[in-house]
């Protein structure tokens, strides 16, 4: 999760203190080129929820423990 949290950081722009802003290549960047603006709670979620069953994917195809862990006894997705 770590080097999946310094991926994000290396995506954003100089200067950028979230690591959700919209990216350079997608549209949303062009209206949103103020630094303090993020997605939303639905965006962030629905981008979130495909990250979190691939890294327990790849985690479980590798006999690997360190998985997304559910959320109050619900997938995390």
């Amino acid at each position: 999760m770590a080097r999946a949290v310094a991926v994000l950081e290396k995506l954003q722009p100089p200067g950028r203190d979230f690591l959700f802003t919209p990216l350079p290549s997608t549209a949303r960047h062009q209206i949103a080129e103020r630094t303090d603006r993020v997605a939303g709670y639905d965006t962030t979620n629905r981008h979130l929820a495909p990250f979190v069953t691939w890294t327990n994917d790849y985690a479980a195809t590798r006999a690997r423990h360190d998985v997304v862990p559910d959320a109050c006894g619900h997938p995390s997705t």
